[in-house]
């Protein structure tokens, strides 16, 4: 059976929103003490000139591409840190679509169709059949690897469900990734509590992304659990 918009009975109390304020104060401090400014913008026209330009990243995703897709202010954001020196060092991306009524499946099948230019399978992963309402795709994650060794890979993954929570309340919050690393648990320490295998059908041989590639999300209870715990304890020895 479909969710319906009322799945998540939201409960946006002036507590959890302190919390999450917390959650977001506290990464903020730890970033800093590992000489990392991070700052958060939703001109994606930018964003597009950073990824073209950054020596070890790639083109952005045509999904958060400007020149495919009109992104408002209020509908998406994109993350970046920059080291004492002033270099990039870190970027990742948020869009919020508001689907209604319409499944994640759906909604692929009309906006990825023509965006990745892919013919879409009719038939989606169950989870993405069931996923509706305030729907969150999170993306473009890329880190310097000589910050990778700082370990705050996960920290940043956090982070962006914090701001991503405490800018949309979303009733779900998804990313697209490897194999490899999300059996290799990294989306888990980030936040992100489920994950399925092979999760899009893009109905072709030759797809903008690997068929194997797991789909791992957090629903509204899950972002809750996230801002309402003690930052703190997830920065001990690093």
């Amino acid at each position: 059976m479909k969710h319906s918009r009322t799945t998540f009975v939201r409960q946006n109390t002036p507590s959890l929103e302190v919390d999450a304020a917390r959650f977001i104060s506290a990464h903020h401090r730890f970033f800093e003490s590992k000489g990392i400014r991070i700052e958060c913008s939703d001109d994606f026209d930018d964003l597009h000139e950073i990824c073209r330009d950054t020596k070890g990243k790639t083109p952005v995703n045509a999904f958060f591409d400007p020149r495919l897709v009109d992104t408002p202010a209020h509908r998406g954001l994109w993350i970046s840190g920059h080291d004492e020196a002033n270099d990039l060092v870190h970027v990742q991306a948020m869009r919020c679509d508001d689907l209604g009524w319409t499944t994640l499946g759906d909604w692929w099948r009309v906006h990825w169709r023509r965006i990745y230019d892919c013919p879409m399978s009719p038939k989606q992963h169950p989870v993405a059949e069931n996923m509706n309402g305030r729907v969150v795709f999170h993306g473009e994650f890329w880190i310097d690897r000589r910050e990778a060794r700082k370990r705050m890979n996960s920290a940043l993954l956090r982070f962006a469900l914090a701001v991503a929570f405490m800018r949309w309340k979303p009733d779900y919050l998804y990313a697209l990734t490897t194999e490899r690393i999300s059996t290799a648990g990294f989306p888990a320490r980030g936040g992100y509590k489920h994950k399925s295998e092979a999760a899009v059908d893009w109905g072709t041989p030759d797809p903008p992304w690997e068929p194997s590639d797991h789909m791992v999300w957090s629903d509204w209870h899950d972002l809750v659990e996230l801002v309402s715990s003690p930052p703190e304890a997830y920065f001990s020895g690093l």
